[in-house]
């Protein structure tokens, strides 16, 4: 029986999307995987050709990916309805990008994966922010999250603020436009096939919602989360709500991952905060780099110690 959907972006290191793979890889499980358009996919598909449960998006369902804007929205739900066109019913989707890699073994994946009374998802309401001493200074204006803008299809060279300011005050819009609740969080999830399936039927009539975050920076980090925790299935989010916002990584419920300016690509030193997290996966691991790495986690998940 296939049980387990693995989603995957990518759009370099076609090495460690085939360590990943290989990890990962059970009878039970399939992987949609979508390769940014920006970039040849021949290389990524050469590596994992022996894989007869990989399934690469077709050119016409892949997009031209930027950061923190609608596309990365577009190719979630281009690799959601890809999965759902296989008619196959699985019980677990699990989000996920090509240099996330496991820290639990396999069997306990499966475990976690297959108890359908809980969903991989944590929230935070933008609306309802409480603010203390620590998130104020380091985000001191008080509208931090009370506007959105455009953030898509950046020209090389064209900075964030530029962006911004082209738009002027009137291309401007509010959360409080849509009449609900309003939910940010990591855009990388494990939800039940039911779920999934349900909250994209949802999102098909949600034009409000989906011209709001197509004027919105990471929208990514809000569709699904605005959709789960409005919907009849937010009671079962492992984690639920964060009443404060102390970094993304706190609203991250499957994968550890350190941020400053940029996703730190992880190496050995970085082991006991890995395990230390309990968290399922690690972002980044690129091979090569973090080698060393991802041999002790293979050590680690081949003696079930996790």
């Amino acid at each position: 029986m296939k049980a387990l959907a693995y989603l995957i972006s990518a759009y370099t290191e076609p090495k460690s999307l085939e360590k990943l793979v290989k990890a990962l890889n059970m009878e039970c499980a399939d992987f949609y995987i979508h390769i940014d358009k920006k970039v040849d996919i021949t290389n990524f598909k050469k590596r994992l050709s022996k894989y007869n449960n990989v399934f690469f998006l077709p050119d016409s369902m892949r997009v031209k990916v930027y950061w923190g804007g609608m596309s990365q929205v577009v190719m979630q739900y281009n690799m959601i309805k890809e999965m759902m066109e296989s008619k196959i019913n699985y019980v677990r989707v699990i989000n996920l990008t090509g240099t996330d890699y496991p820290v639990a073994p396999n069997q306990k994946l499966y475990d976690v994966f297959m108890d359908t009374s809980k969903e991989y998802i944590i929230g935070f309401d933008v609306g309802g922010e409480i603010r203390d001493e620590n998130s104020i200074k380091e985000y001191p204006h008080s509208e931090k999250f009370l506007r959105i803008w455009l953030m898509d299809g950046m020209g090389k060279g064209c900075s964030i603020s530029k962006q911004i300011n082209d738009l002027h005050l009137k291309k401007r819009k509010c959360y409080s436009d849509l009449g609900y609740k309003f939910y940010l969080g990591s855009e990388y999830w494990a939800l039940t096939y039911e779920c999934v399936c349900s909250l994209m039927r949802q999102y098909d009539k949600e034009k409000k919602l989906q011209r709001i975050l197509k004027y919105s920076f990471a929208p990514s980090e809000a569709w699904m989360h605005t959709l789960f925790f409005n919907s009849k299935y937010r009671k079962k989010s492992v984690t639920g709500l964060k009443r404060y916002y102390t970094g993304l990584i706190s609203l991250s419920p499957i994968s550890y991952f350190e941020y400053n300016k940029s996703i730190k690509i992880l190496n050995e030193s970085d082991i006991d905060k890995i395990v230390a997290s309990k968290r399922l996966f690690a972002r980044k691991v690129i091979v090569g780099r973090s080698s060393r790495l991802i041999r002790i986690l293979d050590e680690l998940r081949n003696t079930a110690f996790l």
